[in-house]
């Protein structure tokens, strides 16, 4: 990149206008995910994971690429894919009041930052490096 396109790109995060529009952005994404963690939809996805006979987990990657397998997986027969995609976003928040208090655990020996908690009664476990992988567990 060139100095003057350097100049431009910090002219344009400089921008009130610019600033507003991805406050804007952020805002709105927050409201749907909380507004998501309320809904009937969510209530049954977590439902449908805690009341399995055996063990089921699930993760964020696999539900990218296959949402189809993970609704078997899950029992989400009732899910949409854009369900799934809140469902992953909500239940990955280690700051959310539904975790349980306490829980929270961080792997201090690894460069990047992985932590695990429970939530809404599940385990997650949540992976950055390059990407952020969720999974998710009864």
């Amino acid at each position: 990149m060139n100095s003057a396109m350097t100049t431009a790109a910090l002219a344009a995060l400089a921008d009130p206008a610019f600033i507003a529009e991805i406050s804007a952005q952020i805002s709105a994404r927050q409201e749907q995910r909380a507004t998501f963690g309320r809904s009937e939809v969510f209530r049954r996805m977590v439902k449908a994971l805690t009341s399995q006979a055996e063990p089921v987990a699930v993760d964020s990657e696999e539900a990218s690429y296959f949402p189809d397998r993970v609704r078997v997986t899950a029992g989400w027969d009732f899910a949409s894919a854009e369900d799934i995609t809140l469902f992953f976003a909500v239940m990955s928040d280690a700051y959310a009041d539904t975790v349980t208090p306490g829980s929270r655990v961080e792997d201090e020996d690894n460069p990047f930052d992985n932590c695990s908690f429970q939530h809404h009664g599940l385990h997650v476990s949540v992976m950055s490096g390059q990407g952020t992988f969720i999974r998710i567990s009864s």
